[in-house]
């Protein structure tokens, strides 16, 4: 099952920038924090817009804007007056945006370089068109081969002038938000990107999604796209209404209802109701069968499900998805609401959150064969988080 990932990370400082910087350029000969970047193979890291320092950089790029600043530091006040440095620091904006392009394992198997590199050049092309930026506010955009999955970082210095309407001039600024708006927005980009890809030829047309998602909107979506989707187990209806349809049979060249036992027609009465449902009859209207105007698509979805294929698939969804929700409500209480109020609850909620995820943390350090969770500097930065989850509660 492949699938396009998009997200995007703001960095708030220029020391934060630095440290991105070091980690795309993979300036360390070591990397504690990240066991799964082998080293070894970061030669074989693909640079599609080159970078040696991200903050000597971000300077050059931001020129105009330290200009316009230190004009304005000319007539302001000695207590007021700011290094552009401390001026981007002190700001509740971004210095700058990291959005990573990638997919799962599955995408990337046996892709040849230029397959890639196709791949690559398409991602960027949707940052430049899609979301609007120029290469000239590319900071770095980089493929890393030496991890798990390949994946691209691309870091922007998100640079516009706008209206000030305090002082009614037009200025810099470093705003994230003329190209992100929201996560709103950010979710109609993730399915833009994929939209794309699709369009282009690469192969991310296989989803196993909950029941919850069994909507007409999504169905269409795949249809219209061409996606193999298998989705989880929902019942419509009554359990009476449902054992009633089950005694006939749809007919679809003839767009007729036959009674199973009987050989009984129902026919179409030419009726559609407000939600979408044709009624079928017989002769003297005593037998009545319900049927959608897109019931076909409800019986495609109900077929791949059934396939070998869609059974794989949706073996995949229950062990991914449901074993979180399984072990939050048999082991950390999640199945019944502890305290009265919805705050309390939220609150009790990030607790097993927490845990679950400090868990899975110190089983997959012992998996990568690092030092255990239960050492002492392990537990002090465990006690800290325990101590602040306690603060926000």
């Amino acid at each position: 099952m492949s699938y396009a990932i998009f997200r995007g990370e703001g960095i708030k400082t220029l020391q934060e920038l630095s440290q991105k910087g070091s980690h795309n350029e993979r300036a360390k000969e070591k990397y504690k924090s990240n066991p799964n970047i082998r080293v070894e193979d970061s030669k074989n890291n693909i640079e599609i817009i080159k970078c040696n320092k991200y903050v000597d950089k971000f300077y050059e790029m931001t020129r105009e804007y330290q200009k316009e600043h230190y004009d304005r530091m000319k007539n302001m006040r000695a207590d007021r007056k700011k290094s552009f440095h401390d001026m981007v620091n002190d700001s509740k904006s971004v210095v700058a945006d990291e959005m990573i392009f990638t997919s799962d394992k599955d995408f990337f198997k046996n892709m040849s370089k230029e397959e890639l590199m196709n791949w690559a050049n398409e991602t960027m092309n949707f940052v430049y068109e899609e979301l609007g930026y120029t290469k000239e506010q590319i900071l770095h955009a980089i493929i890393h081969m030496d991890e798990k999955v390949p994946h691209l970082h691309c870091v922007v210095v998100p640079l516009v002038k706008k209206f000030d309407k305090r002082t009614g001039t037009i200025k810099y600024t470093i705003s994230k938000r003329s190209y992100v708006k929201d996560k709103v927005h950010l979710c109609e980009l993730q399915d833009k990107y994929h939209e794309r890809l699709t369009k282009k030829g690469f192969n991310i047309q296989n989803y196993a999604v909950d029941s919850g998602y069994l909507t007409l909107d999504i169905k269409k979506y795949f249809i219209e796209n061409n996606i193999f989707g298998v989705f989880g187990y929902r019942r419509y209806g009554t359990k009476e209404s449902r054992k009633e349809k089950s005694k006939y049979k749809y007919n679809k060249e003839l767009d007729v209802y036959i009674e199973k036992e009987t050989g009984e027609v129902l026919e179409y009465n030419g009726l559609i109701d407000k939600l979408g449902y044709k009624k079928y009859q017989n002769l003297d209207k005593m037998k009545v069968v319900r049927r959608h105007l897109h019931e076909e698509w409800n019986e495609n979805f109900k077929e791949n499900k059934l396939s070998e294929f869609g059974k794989k698939l949706y073996q995949r969804r229950k062990e991914h998805i449901e074993r979180s929700f399984a072990d939050s409500k048999q082991n950390h209480g999640y199945r019944y609401a502890m305290y009265k109020g919805i705050e309390k609850n939220q609150n009790y909620t990030w607790l097993i959150c927490a845990a679950q995820n400090m868990k899975n943390i110190a089983i997959k350090n012992d998996n990568v064969g690092r030092k255990p969770l239960t050492l002492s500097s392990n537990i002090k930065h465990f006690i800290k988080i325990m101590k602040y989850l306690l603060i926000i509660c």
